[in-house]
């Protein structure tokens, strides 16, 4: 099982707040930023600790013209350091983290850009729209509700919830329900389930997933929660749920 526990431990010491120019198609505008901006850097360094830098840019690159991105820069992080292998979840949080702050600035930024650097290894660098980072922001209401559901053992309310078409996912509805049930008697009463990131990505036969997954703190072991779904769906339902046990 990999090691969450560490993941989301709050550091507060070495904290610095800055903002810096960073290579662009176009010279960076160096940002005065919002006081709703302010916060959701601040809610990064809440939860990653370390230094974050930012800024707004201008690119060219877009077939559809310009564009207009806040860009995010964290290091000096202990906690993404357990990340160097799955950099899409830190990157993508740190992006929801600032976008989830907003509010009529959602209107002046087409993008929020992410990097992530490491000590010993690149950096990563993603990009989100905000066309994207809104879908999270929606579908995070279900993967709320099935954590809650597993909480309070509505085992039956949860298989509902189960996409009936398997033609996206192929599994077996009983099968994840009972392993769910078994690793639930092992690890203990939840006491908080935190989000902890997110993945875009396609099946063969095209259709769009959205990949959410999080911690649930356990009272005996910790371990990853995950679901996947349709991110274009108006229903409250997903493809299926995974435990990293």
């Amino acid at each position: 099982m990999r090691n969450f526990i560490f993941l989301f431990l709050l550091f507060s010491a070495g904290c610095l707040l800055k903002s810096k120019r960073e290579d662009s198609e176009l010279p960076l505008v160096k940002p005065l930023i919002t006081k709703n901006e302010d916060k959701g850097v601040k809610e990064i360094l809440k939860l990653y600790g370390g230094q974050c830098e930012y800024g707004i840019g201008f690119s060219t690159s877009n077939d559809n013209g310009k564009i207009r991105y806040f860009w995010l820069k964290l290091s000096k992080s202990e906690i993404v350091e357990a990340y160097v292998n799955l950099p899409q979840f830190p990157a993508s949080n740190v992006a929801y983290t600032f976008y989830k702050n907003l509010n009529e600035e959602k209107h002046m930024y087409d993008e929020i850009r992410s990097e992530i650097v490491f000590k010993n290894e690149p950096s990563s660098k993603l990009s989100y729209t905000f066309k994207q980072l809104e879908k999270v922001k929606i579908k995070l209401a279900t993967f709320n509700k099935c954590a809650a559901l597993i909480k309070e053992q509505k085992y039956d309310s949860l298989q509902l919830l189960l996409n009936p078409d398997t033609s996206v996912i192929n599994y077996n509805k009983n099968e994840v329900i009972n392993k769910i049930k078994e690793i639930d008697i092992m690890t203990g009463i939840i006491k908080e389930t935190v989000f902890y990131g997110f993945e875009f990505h396609h099946t063969e036969n095209g259709s769009e997933i959205l990949h959410l997954t999080g911690l649930m703190i356990r009272e005996k072991q910790d371990h990853a929660f995950s679901i996947d779904l349709d991110p274009n769906s108006h229903k409250i339902e997903i493809y299926t749920l995974g435990y990293d046990f």
